[in-house]
Formats: structure tokens, sequence, C-alpha cells
């Protein structure tokens, strides 16, 4: 754990952390962790090993159940997210994107879906339109403005998800596999738009299984399994750590014949669209 951010600098700043669901299901026990200003962080697991709850209780969605949690110095409990005025800060400067897009988009079309986030902080009409046309030149959403977003495909979906985040220009981003369902190219696009985000300075909590992603752009990583911190450090000592990924699940090692030779191939776990 970075113990060099202080408690009034962490953007985030969980201690023993633990959360169980009903049914005596744990998904997170004894978890700590900081990030700090401009982090740009990777929390990297398998399916199953609680990413997203995670990043649903840094989001105020969920609540710590054991231990302790921070956000921007603040405890986030039931209670503080009662003040209208710290959920409203925290929701203003912290911005989630589900992993399941279909859970996230509510609105009649695409246009409304991106317009709503600015319309509910109040910006004038003429910004609201400038920065939604913004986004959908963007990520290329045009053509489908008008139509309503159950009737997009998944990659689109994910598009607007993402468009519905990032209009309201969070200090915060917290992405739960964010890549998933994404074409190629718009892959392409939206890894480049990590690496620039807030000119390098942006604050990033990144949960996925994608290691490609993890190691283009994490200074710091996580790896969870089942509910736990495996490890925490820079990702050029945990990715190249064949033994652990392979343990938490992240990749698998077998062999392949040619000929009369068998070479072993690391292959990743990722998460694809279909």
């Amino acid at each position: 754990m970075d113990r060099t951010v202080g408690q009034d600098e962490a953007i985030f700043r969980l201690q023993r952390v633990g959360y169980t669901y009903p049914g005596d299901i744990a998904a997170l026990t004894d978890i700590s962790l900081v990030v700090g200003p401009g982090a740009h962080t990777a929390i990297l697991g398998a399916n199953g090993s609680g990413k997203s709850t995670l990043l649903k209780l840094m989001d105020g969605l969920y609540f710590r159940q054991q231990g302790e949690a921070y956000a921007f110095g603040r405890p986030l409990t039931e209670q503080t997210l009662e003040d209208e005025a710290f959920a409203h800060e925290l929701h203003r400067r912290v911005g989630l994107v589900f992993q399941d897009p279909d859970v996230q988009l509510f609105s009649a079309t695409v246009w409304d879906e991106i317009a709503f986030g600015p319309l509910q902080l109040g910006l004038p009409a003429a910004e609201v339109r400038e920065r939604v046309e913004g986004m959908l030149q963007w990520l290329g959403l045009a053509d489908v403005k008008d139509r309503p977003p159950y009737r997009l495909s998944g990659g689109e979906k994910r598009k607007v998800a993402l468009a519905s985040v990032l209009v309201v220009q969070p200090e915060v981003l917290l992405l739960d596999e964010p890549t998933a369902f994404l074409d190629p190219r718009s892959r392409c696009q939206f890894l480049d738009f990590l690496l620039e985000w807030g000119n390098g300075q942006g604050t990033l909590v990144l949960c996925t299984h994608d290691l490609e992603i993890a190691a283009e752009v994490a200074r710091q990583v996580y790896v969870l399994d089942h509910g736990h911190v495996l490890v925490e450090g820079h990702p050029d000592q945990i990715l190249g750590d064949e033994a652990l990924l392979e343990q938490a699940n992240l990749i698998h090692v077998h062999g392949h014949r040619h000929g009369e030779t068998v070479h072993s191939h690391r292959h990743e776990h990722r998460q694809h669209g279909h």
C-alpha cells in the first residue's frame, strides 16, 4: 500500500474493508488500498474476485461492513451521504462506468442519456448541447443519437455509457472492464484517451483482467483474488510475474505442439463481447 499519501490528500483510502452479500457470500475481505491524486490504478482480478463490488463501494453505492472507507478525506458511510452537499460533490467529482451498460442506461434516446448528467448539474443549455455534440462526434455516435439505447449493439451501448460519464468532466474515473464490447479501433481510441486523461494527471481506477490495458495505463496495480488483495506493486513487477498471474487466474499457460517440439504459451483471460 502507498503510505506516502496523507490521510487528507488521498482521493480514496480503504483500511481493512469487508463486504458480504446476503447468504453469507464474502465479496471483499480485509481490503486496504490508497488512491492518491493523479494516480492511475489498475485493479486486476478474474471474474468473481470482488472488483465490481470494490468500485461500487468507492462510488458510495455500497457501504463497507467492516473497516473504514474514505473519499476526499471524508468517511464513506450511509450517514455522510445523507448530506446532500457531500453526495452531490462526490458524484460530480467521481464518475463510474459500470461493467454492464444495460444497468447504466435508462433514457429514451442516446442524446437524452448523454445530456442527463450535465442537465442535473444545472449547466446552461448551450453548454449542454456543445458537450453532448462533442461526445457524439468523438465516440462516433452521431448516427444513433435519436435511437433508444436498448436498440444499440453491445459496443454502442458501451460507448454511450462512457459518454454519459465523461460528458460531466469528472475529476476521477472509476471504470469496470471499460474495453469490453469495443471494436479494435474504439479500443485504441479509448486507450489514447486514458493516457491523456487530465493531461496525464487525472485520477483513474481501472478494474479489468485485460493485462494489455493495465500495462499501458497503470502506474500502480492491485491484484484481487477471492475478495483479498493478493499483492500490490508496480505494473512491471506484477505483470511480469507469470506464477502470480496464473495463481490469480488472469492467465493460463499450456503447451502447443509444433512438429516434434512442445512450446509453452501464455494466454490472458480476457472478457470478450459476443
